[in-house]
């Protein structure tokens, strides 16, 4: 991933061309050498007139002190976005960490982890990497589902400068950097949730976007349980634009600008 002009495209990554609530959690940015295994953060913050309180021009400064850009020009960064169905057994964690490894990815955006943990956020350390998941919920049924989070490599955790949770399917982080970056993870409702909650997810995710300064280069990574297909286009994977994949073609449409590009991709290095 270069840089140069590239802060005029804003990048949606998705794993399979594939109810928010109102307040937002800012948690602050541990120095990457004191945290421990497990260590979980929980300051609050609720701003009903900013839904990114970092945003602005002098936003994502708090805690900048000696951290090192995440986007320079002739330096590669690689990101990607994965639905882990589940990384709670150390195996499954340990396996999708030696993929990262051998793929040579710093950022990972991950969906559905499942893991339950007490307070907005948690940092967890392992070999070369950094876990900041957002805690996952329970259904009627008292089985943990959902969850969202990002893997860092140590390259890119030097870069970190805030993370921000909108509800419990959108999770945004801030890069230091000239242009400074910002990631949204994010996980849609599936295509067979009420109409309601996909509208709420997408109202909420309009947000997020807002809320990322214009000279940010913004990447999107998520599992948007959508499907294009047909119509105009030869070869598709699927007969059919479902739902999700409809709504999620006119948010693209809707942001879309004369300064900014999406990209739509399943892959892209």
């Amino acid at each position: 991933m270069g840089c140069r002009s590239c802060v005029h495209n804003r990048h949606i990554a998705t794993d399979r061309i594939m109810a928010s609530q109102a307040n937002n959690t800012r948690v602050e940015v541990p120095n990457s050498d004191d945290l421990s295994d497990s260590i979980t953060s929980s300051q609050e913050v609720h701003d009903a007139t900013s839904p990114n309180p970092l945003s602005g021009r002098d936003g994502a400064e708090t805690n900048t002190t000696g951290r090192t850009p995440l986007l320079k020009c002739k330096k590669i960064i690689r990101a990607a976005t994965f639905n882990t169905r589940t990384i709670r057994e150390t195996s499954r964690k340990q396996e999708l960490l030696n993929s990262m490894f051998e793929q040579e990815i710093d950022i990972l955006g991950i969906q559905e982890h499942r893991i339950v943990h007490n307070g907005p956020i948690k940092y967890e350390k392992v070999p070369g990497y950094t876990i900041i998941t957002l805690s996952a919920w329970r259904n009627e049924m008292m089985a943990a589902t959902g969850g969202i989070g990002i893997i860092l490599s140590h390259k890119a955790m030097k870069s970190l400068s805030g993370v921000i949770a909108r509800g419990d399917r959108n999770l945004i982080v801030n890069f230091t950097g000239n242009p400074k970056a910002s990631v949204i993870v994010s996980y849609s409702p599936t295509n067979a949730s009420s109409e309601d909650e996909v509208e709420d997810y997408y109202t909420d995710l309009r947000r997020c976007i807002e809320s990322v300064p214009d000279h940010n280069f913004l990447m999107i990574l998520g599992d948007f349980n959508a499907r294009f297909g047909s119509d105009d286009v030869k070869h598709t994977m699927h007969l059919c634009t479902n739902r999700n994949g409809k709504l999620l073609a006119d948010l693209i449409l809707e942001k879309r600008s004369s300064s900014h590009q999406y990209i739509l991709s399943e892959a892209c290095w």
